[in-house]
């Protein structure tokens, strides 16, 4: 499954957004479709299982708030991947994902 949203820069608990009900709706009607309750053993080993992938952009470090950024760690522009780690977990991001990245 892949889940899509709209409105994470104005407000990621919109009923479009991250934090909306639309993904946990949308896989209680699929574990119902297919007779696994949410609460049944099986769908919390499958969801488990699951590998949740957060991608967003990522801002370059601008030159006038370097001082921001670790000096080590800045994002670049046309530098590659960044993977967003957050102390309070708004990234979806954790070791076992970001291993597979």
């Amino acid at each position: 499954m892949i889940a899509l949203f709209d409105h994470e820069e104005v407000g990621s608990v919109s009923t479009a957004g991250a934090e909306g009900p639309l993904l946990a709706d949308a896989i209680a009607r699929i574990n119902a479709a297919l007779c696994t309750p949410l609460a049944d053993p099986t769908a919390a080993a499958l969801r488990a299982r699951s590998l949740h992938l957060s991608a967003d952009m990522a801002h370059a470090v601008h030159p006038n708030y370097a001082d921001r950024h670790d000096k080590n760690h800045g994002p670049s522009l046309g530098g590659g991947l960044v993977i967003k780690y957050n102390a309070d977990q708004r990234y979806a991001t954790d070791g076992p994902g970001a291993s597979m990245v």
